[in-house]
């Protein structure tokens, strides 16, 4: 139950060499595997294209095999398959796979369970459970890109990972047929088919860890509805009609290719005579799944009832929901718990009696919650493992401490947050952090960092930004946190502190900020300003992040400049350049945002699939078209923007260049624009916009001003928006304070010897 030196095709840890290495020397024959399996196949080739037990295939068929086993992993750079890497003018029948795929190309991945690349290729009566992983795009829980290709009566339940292009199906499909089709994605991305150009006919997957419930490659439902019907052509207990058509599959033999089980499983596939049926979409097949209609797990050594580790996918909510214990044992079924991870139980299992305790060979914890246990718990103590070093997080929070820029540089070097890691050969250091859960197994491991104080990129203090300032980098400035091929993963916390002065000036670099592309990622409690303050690069840039893929950033705020170069799409805003199904709420920036391009904002310059609410922008706005005062352009009819106030700064006044999307109560300032109205809030004059003080306001204005503002409260409970004065602008609360630009000329009120002019806001000496 081990690969080693000791198997016989081993070759030094690079395991199997794939048959059929490319173009010039392909597999072109037929390989019938008369229902046996190949198990634990291993391949090793980082470096490697055209990887799984063929390599590359070419007029070939392959046909009555499976390839399974719990030591089964397939790794290469790209054209990577559990069954095949590439495959052109074939046959794929009655065909599967179980084994974790992996690619480690940052560009095209080509990724999936059973097949990398179909091209003009027929595959059929087949499945993939593995998990699949890459850090570039074109990824699929069966097969990562087609081409001409067709697809039917296959399904795919492994957990998918990639940069984009990724389905729970198929990454792309180009020219493609697909019918007959299920994928659930283990928790993971849950549409079937990320690009779909083609025909497709009654395919179904998952809906429920995706918003998205349409889509030409298919229809979406819950697991509960795929789970229900007992026959195909069935809308008894769902919102859609399921399974249409799967009844005319069959066979050779002639019987239904596709079984549908009770009403708590999902459909199952018969190959050879067999039912494969993985009933919960987990990625494990019932027979080899404990826990075989839970979701959340399937593993359970000991047989105590608690698993071994969580389903990949399955996300805290899923666990929660899932009813279950992770097990701190799994070769013992004495004990499940062990919350602080020293080795030592918490409880014994019930029905554990005295023999069982005996026999068990494990002491009871005296100190459940002290992972050093020395009397003091792990939120007390500074040292959990006593090395005489203050713990990477001192108060066990799961957040590592950064009270530099030192530790704040670090952060490049462990983008998941796992630990402190203070260079790119470095230790990681996790001392301090809780238990959490990593690939389904708990262990020590945090998930972010915090910040415990104000920090200055003027570092000598001497109100220059040169190069007497330790991050200065021949005038280059800050290096971005998180690139597109690998981004920042995991919570910053700011804890009401701020960054002052940032600078960077990379006129010709991509994804700039403080953070430069996240993704998974919340970012939130964090203030940028300063008078210092510049982000100046090519495109996808702002004051906090250049772009944020499904992330999450509340109460953030930036006050300085940002600036694009590039004479196409700049993705520039005041706060963040572009976001991708990300959340943005209870935030401001009051810069100015420069660009000789378009998809420029004062807030935002680009979003899709994303919200914005309770948020305001002052900063002027220059831009070539597709600006506007808080979002140059936003794409997708899924995009929300609730509760916005935006004024431009005396420039482009328009709330949004163009929004596609469901506004509710967003305002903006008409004054130096003939455009008074539009689809994404209403305008009006400054004058009126200042006058209400409190929400619902008509008394002193032309229409119905901030209507359904005094429904938001901050986690304190405490209004988030507070209407001053009869000559304010509303301020936002932000971690107890009430940040205020009165007049919107982009100047917050303690900053601005003006607060009641728009015209200007700065006095040096002081004479008026």
């Amino acid at each position: 139950e081990l690969l080693d030196a000791s198997d016989t095709y081993w070759n030094e840890g690079e395991g199997w060499l794939a048959i059929g290495g490319n173009a010039s020397n392909p597999f072109e024959a037929v390989f019938d595997g008369n229902g046996y399996s190949i198990h634990n196949l291993m391949i090793n080739r980082t470096d490697s294209y055209y990887q799984g037990l063929f390599g590359y295939i070419d007029g070939a068929t392959i046909q009555n095999l499976g390839l399974q086993g719990p030591l089964m992993s397939v790794t290469a750079r790209s054209n990577v398959g559990g069954l095949v890497g590439r495959a052109v003018n074939s046959t794929l029948t009655e065909v599967f796979s179980t084994g974790w795929v992996e690619s480690t190309t940052s560009s095209g991945a080509y990724a999936g369970g059973l097949a990398g690349y179909l091209e003009s290729t027929d595959l059929s009566a087949c499945f993939a459970t593995g998990a699949v992983s890459a850090v570039g795009n074109y990824v699929g829980g069966l097969v990562g890109y087609t081409r001409s290709s067709t697809i039917s009566d296959c399904f795919a339940t492994g957990a998918v990972a990639g940069s984009s292009t990724l389905g729970s199906l198929v990454g792309l499909a180009s020219g493609a047929v697909a019918s007959r089709n299920l994928s659930t994605g283990g928790g993971g991305h849950n549409l079937n088919f990320d690009i779909f150009s083609g025909t497709p006919s009654y395919n179904y997957w998952w809906t429920d860890s995706t918003a998205r419930s349409t889509g030409d490659e298919g229809s979406g439902a819950a697991m509960a509805e795929l789970q229900c019907p007992t026959s195909a052509d069935n809308s008894d207990c769902t919102s859609v009609n399921l399974y249409v058509g799967w009844a005319e599959a069959l066979t050779n033999d002639g019987e239904p290719r596709w079984d549908f089980g009770t009403a708590t499983q999902l459909p199952g596939l018969r190959i050879n005579g067999v039912i494969y049926r993985d009933s919960d979409g987990d990625g494990a097949l019932d027979g080899d799944d404990v826990f075989p209609n839970n979701i959340a797990a399937s593993v359970d050594s000991d047989g105590d009832g608690a698993p071994d580790a969580w389903s990949l996918g399955c996300d805290f909510a899923c666990r929660v929901a899932s009813g279950l214990t992770l097990d701190q044992f799994p070769a013992s079924s004495a004990a499940i718990a062990d919350a602080d991870l020293d080795g030592l139980p918490d409880t014994w299992a019930e029905g554990c009696d005295a023999n069982c305790q005996t026999d068990s060979g494990l002491t009871l914890d005296a100190y459940p919650k002290d992972t050093d246990n020395d009397g003091l718990s792990n939120a007390e103590d500074t040292d959990d493992n006593n090395d005489g070093v203050p713990d990477a997080d001192a108060d066990s929070d799961g957040l590592i401490d950064i009270a530099s820029w030192a530790e704040l540089d670090a952060i490049r070097y462990s983008l998941k947050g796992y630990g402190k890691q203070l260079s790119a050969d470095g230790e990681l250091d996790s001392s301090g952090c809780p238990g959490i859960i990593i690939d389904g197994v708990a262990v020590p491991a945090c998930f972010g960092y915090e910040l415990l104080a104000d920090l200055d990129f003027d570092t000598n203090g001497d109100e220059l930004l040169d190069a007497s300032d330790t991050y200065w980098d021949e005038d280059e400035g800050w290096i971005a946190i998180g690139k597109s091929t690998n981004p920042f993963e995991a919570v910053f916390d700011g804890n009401g502190y701020s960054i002052h002065n940032l600078m960077i000036n990379r006129p010709n670099s991509e994804y700039q900020g403080l953070f430069g592309y996240i993704d998974g990622a919340t970012i939130q409690n964090l203030g940028l300003q300063g008078p210092l303050m510049s982000v100046t690069a090519r495109s996808n840039v702002g004051g906090l992040v250049g772009r944020a893929v499904n992330s999450t950033l509340t109460e953030v705020f930036s006050t300085g400049w940002v600036e694009s170069t590039y004479s196409s799409s700049a993705y520039a805003g005041g706060l963040a350049g572009y976001l991708d199904s990300t959340e943005l709420s209870a935030c401001f920036a009051t810069g100015a945002v420069s660009a000789v391009s378009y998809y420029v904002g004062g807030l935002v310059g680009y979003t899709t699939a994303s919200t914005i609410s309770d948020c305001f922008a002052t900063g002027a706005v220059v831009g070539s078209s597709n600006l506007g005062s808080l979002v140059g352009y936003g794409s997708g009819t899924s995009n929300v923007a609730s509760r916005n106030l935006s004024t431009g700064g005396g420039g482009y006044n328009s709330n949004v260049g163009y929004f596609s999307g469901t506004p509710s109560y967003n305002y903006w300032w008409t004054d130096s624009t003939a455009r008074s109205t539009g689809d994404e809030g209403t305008g009006a004059a400054l004058a009126e916009l200042q006058c209400p003080t409190s929400a619902d306001n008509s008394d002193c204005t032309s229409v119905n001003l901030y209507v359904g503002w005094a429904d938001v409260l901050t986690n304190d409970g405490e209004p988030r928006w507070d209407f001053g004065t009869a000559t304010q602008l509303p301020g936002l609360r932000i971690n107890g304070a009430i940040y205020r630009d009165s007049d919107g000329d982009g100047a917050m009120d303690g900053d601005d010897a003006f607060p009641n002019n728009i015209a200007a806001s700065v006095d040096s000496d002081g004479d008026g």
